[in-house]
């Protein structure tokens, strides 16, 4: 089980505690009025599922004795209206997440 712990700090900053004592800081860019002191939330859930994906894919190599040396994954964050999406069936109201990502590895 995992805790984390997050408090505002300054402006739009955030201490995220986790582990044992163990921070981080998240924060906005400066074009939307942050600090830029650390990563956004978007960026966060990015770089949890790239980083879930890249340890799947390794334990799953080693299960297989597949030579892995390397694995990266590329993942990009779109969002656009619901009102604009023409699948939409349920609901017209908020945002569509879409994200894309790639895979690469290299072997030994």
């Amino acid at each position: 089980m995992s805790d984390v712990t997050v408090t505002s700090l300054t402006n739009l900053q955030n201490e995220v505690r986790f582990g044992a004592g163990k921070t981080l800081i998240t924060d906005e860019p400066a074009a939307v009025g942050g600090d830029d002191a650390g990563p956004d939330p978007y960026a966060l859930l990015l770089a949890a599922l790239g980083s879930c994906i890249s340890m799947t894919t390794r334990l799953y190599a080693k299960r297989k004795a597949w030579p892995l040396e390397r694995v990266t994954v590329r993942l990009r964050q779109q969002r656009e209206h619901a009102a604009d999406c023409q699948e939409c069936q349920h609901s017209t109201e908020g945002f569509i997440h879409r994200i894309e990502r790639s895979v690469t590895s290299k072997d030994h």
